[in-house]
């Protein structure tokens, strides 16, 4: 069986993908997005990466057009996944340092160890990880 493409790596490729349709002055090939706002983008000069969101559904990639003279536009593409994408929080049993930037695992004792793990698997619920999703996220939909 295969193992399945990191989140990060299928982001990456299709940024790139779109990024190309749009440096080729083309209506991207994958994605969801506001056809007067690609309208006007396309009459600026030529896009730059801009930041990506992660929703439960998929990805808002945002495409950036400057242009001086006519203002700068933003083209957010989104493109829904076929697998839903979770929020994992950093578990209970992390240690981290703050000062230092150290991260390190901790000692418990198994059934302690068991109920964190069984605690932290809870998160992988829809509900559940829908609301770690609103608490980090600084997106706010167009």
């Amino acid at each position: 069986m295969q193992k399945p493409q990191q989140l990060y790596v299928v982001s990456a490729n299709l940024r790139g993908l779109i990024l190309e349709d749009l440096k080729q002055r083309k209506v991207p090939s994958i994605g969801q997005f506001e056809p007067e706002i690609l309208k006007t983008a396309l009459e600026r000069n030529e896009p730059q990466l801009g930041s990506q969101h992660f929703t439960p559904e998929g990805i808002y990639l945002e495409f950036i057009f400057p242009d001086p003279s006519k203002g700068t536009v933003i083209l957010t593409v989104f493109v829904p996944t076929e697998e839903r994408i979770v929020y994992l929080p950093v578990p209970k049993w992390v240690i981290e340092n703050v000062w230092q930037g150290d991260v390190s695992g901790s000692y418990h004792f198994e059934s302690e160890a068991r109920e964190l793990v069984a605690e932290f698997e809870r998160l992988l619920a829809v509900e559940q990880n829908a609301v770690l999703f609103e608490q980090q996220s600084d997106f706010v939909r167009r």
